[in-house]
């Protein structure tokens, strides 16, 4: 230390002595991260592997939904003001019976003519993947990475009674 005022490279090698400590202690009893996850609840490994899905969909509320009669055009503007992507499809009663993304949409584009006029019910995916509310937010990022041919990233909610509840999209985990 010059002139013996103020610690210079010894608290960076206390740091560095005191990080390489927690580590061993930690691979030797074999703390997990869902140990991480337990005692740092509010950190975001722990809101994913602890956090419902439920929970997750309350905090952005998109119950972005239509009925299958609706046109293109106005899923479009549904779709738009949402801004994620894509629409739940629901009956009267919100039961799930669908989805439409604009990659559906934008792949119809050469078939359809007059694809703003049609009903949406003839583009709609009517078996999405879908996640249940009582599921880990983890299940849910497990589910769009995992996903072939490509990870997707937006998933509808559902209850249990396949009832639609919202969608979280893959930045509302990682928020």
């Amino acid at each position: 230390m010059p002139l013996n005022l103020a610690p210079t490279t010894s608290t960076t090698v206390q740091l560095a002595l005191g990080d390489a400590l927690a580590i061993s202690v930690m691979q030797a009893k074999k703390f997990s991260k869902d140990d991480f996850a337990f005692y740092h609840p509010g950190g975001s490994l722990g809101q994913i592997r602890l956090m419902t899905v439920k929970q997750l969909v309350r905090n952005y509320e998109r119950q972005i939904a239509i009925t299958a009669e609706k046109s293109i055009a106005e899923t479009i503007f549904v779709m738009t003001n949402a801004g994620i992507g894509v629409v739940a499809i629901v009956d009267k009663g919100n039961t799930l019976l669908g989805i439409i993304t604009d990659g559906d949409i934008r792949r119809q584009l050469n078939h359809y003519p007059n694809l703003l006029n049609i009903k949406v019910s003839q583009l709609m995916v009517s078996s999405p993947i879908t996640i249940e509310t009582h599921k880990f937010v983890a299940d849910a990022l497990n589910i769009m990475q995992q996903h072939q041919p490509r990870p997707i990233t937006v998933l509808p909610v559902i209850d249990d009674n396949n009832k639609f509840i919202g969608m979280i999209h893959i930045t509302d985990i990682y928020h």
